[in-house]
């Protein structure tokens, strides 16, 4: 896994507030793409966190996404 090394969202809305968002509930490591790939499906606002991260190209990488809780997790354990 790589990770960006500054934040590439200082002040930006984590989604949509008070919308439930369709099948961007994955917790276990491999589903944070499918997460960030649903929050930008069903928000169309945008400049949010997850609409960032899928439109992030940074170090020749473009498929960037937000961690699900235990991606999150594992990269603490590093």
């Amino acid at each position: 896994m790589v990770v960006a090394t500054s934040d590439q969202s200082v002040g930006a809305q984590w989604g949509c507030k008070g919308t439930a968002i369709t099948g961007a509930d994955g917790q276990v490591v491999g589903t944070g793409a499918q997460n960030t790939i649903d929050i930008v499906a069903e928000c169309t606002t945008s400049n949010i966190a997850a609409d960032i991260c899928a439109n992030l190209t940074l170090e020749s990488y473009t498929d960037w996404f937000l961690p699900s809780l235990d991606e999150l997790v594992l990269r603490d354990l590093e």
